[in-house]
């Protein structure tokens, strides 16, 4: 199941043809927490990502001393 997804993703990332969000969710090490804004998880993901042509917006959901159970109320399922 996981192989399909990414064989799923990485058809979408390199039509070109989508735009799209992508939320990190996580704790301190999502959030860099003692990080410079301009070299977090996110920032640099997102750099990556839009090096390789894929246009997205990466949102830092990462919170300090989060946990599951507090993820999971923050996530959208529908």
């Amino acid at each position: 199941m996981k192989r399909l997804a990414l064989a799923v993703m990485f058809s979408l990332f390199t039509t070109g043809a989508w735009s799209f969000d992508l939320y990190a969710l996580g704790t301190s090490n999502t959030n860099c927490k003692n990080v410079d804004s301009n070299y977090g998880f996110t920032v640099t993901l997102e750099k990556l990502l839009r090096a390789e042509g894929i246009d997205v917006n990466v949102i830092n959901g990462g919170q300090d001393g989060d946990r599951p159970v507090f993820m999971a109320n923050r996530v959208d399922f529908a």
